[in-house]
């Protein structure tokens, strides 16, 4: 096995995207010695068959996102479009898209106001000292459409303690949520190599940092307990 298909070693860098596999280092090192040869040919026809690769690389990481959890996906958008620029068509603006992923996200049968007029009442109260402990510990991540960075809530989590408690408290026991935390930051990835129309693209929502804050709350103290262990992924 030694003699007939030897095993090289390829070192992958810490910065390289997740598409560079092994397989892809190797045939880029390839190139690399084809070119310095004087062989331009052979490296060009190298490099095509590099991009094929590549390609399939990309869409294979980017095929279930949905199904990744958020550092994995971001992960994954970051690696596709570090120091490049991806391929929009002219007629794909900001305002097409943003239209069609309205329509997406929004409809009579999740008419808010609607869900929110018929909420039930509750009487939550969540203490300053749990809210600072979670505020203290916020990990570095982006800001959504308030432009509250997470740096803010991390050291001033003291200050900001009972304040922030105010707010989620009054959110969770009257049943809504404030306008400015259901609003994201929507970026379009694609979904195919080259995008032709809006549904080629997948909407990418960030919202704001308290508005995370408040799901994961409720996910951990109402949703999370009445589900049977076994059907919780690790």
């Amino acid at each position: 096995m030694s003699q007939c298909i030897p095993a090289r070693v390829v070192r992958l860098g810490r910065k390289d995207p997740l598409f560079i596999t092994p397989l892809v280092r190797m045939l880029l090192n390839k190139r690399r010695a084809l070119r310095r040869r004087g062989k331009f040919l052979e490296a060009d026809i190298l490099a095509e068959k590099i991009n094929v690769i590549i390609r399939n690389n990309q869409s294979e990481l980017l095929s279930n996102l949905t199904s990744q959890s958020t550092r994995k996906l971001w992960a994954a958008v970051n690696s596709k479009y570090r120091g490049c620029n991806s391929h929009i068509p002219k007629h794909v603006s900001a305002g097409c898209l943003n239209e069609f992923f309205a329509k997406i996200s929004t409809g009579e049968h999740t008419n808010p106001e609607v869900y929110y007029s018929s909420a039930a009442k509750c009487d939550v109260e969540i203490s300053d000292y749990q809210i600072e402990t979670i505020l203290r510990c916020v990990k570095r991540t982006s800001s959504g459409w308030d432009g509250l960075p997470s740096w803010l809530f991390k050291k001033c989590s003291v200050e900001l303690a009972s304040v922030v408690t105010h707010l989620i408290n009054y959110s969770i026991n009257v049943g809504q949520i404030p306008g400015i935390w259901r609003t994201a930051i929507v970026t379009p990835v694609p979904k195919v190599s080259q995008p032709a129309a809006c549904s080629d693209y997948r909407p990418i929502s960030v919202t704001p940092i308290l508005s995370r804050i408040t799901e994961r709350i409720i996910v951990n103290r109402w949703l999370r307990p009445f589900i049977p262990p076994e059907l919780l992924l690790n």
